[in-house]
């Protein structure tokens, strides 16, 4: 399975991958940003959902998710597109600065 960007059509459970690995439900309609080519050992997959990091079951995101083309732009690896994305988000959120000398 690719790594990219998923919209879920229908919630699916998730492991939080931060402090205590609890059980997550990712709504319908959340965006799924996988950062790793292929499923572990358990047949999950890694990446962002909510601001937060989380693994789910491959077979989910296939049947539960569908595949979104352009979100996240293409080259480099998916953890550093996903890095970017995180960095214009953050930037984004960031108040402007006032300049109060007259310059």
């Amino acid at each position: 399975m690719a790594s990219g960007t998923y919209r879920l059509k229908d919630s699916l459970l998730a492991i939080a991958e931060e402090h205590d690995s609890r059980l997550l439900e990712l709504p319908a309609g959340a965006m799924f940003y996988s950062t790793n080519l292929s499923p572990d050992s358990h047949g999950m997959i890694k990446g962002m959902c909510q601001g937060q990091m989380v693994r789910i079951f491959a077979c989910d995101l296939k049947e539960r998710a569908e595949p979104l083309s352009g979100i996240v732009a293409a080259g480099g690896s998916s953890a550093n597109r996903l890095h970017s994305f995180a960095t214009v988000i953050f930037a984004a959120a960031q108040p402007a600065k006032i300049d109060n000398d007259g310059d």
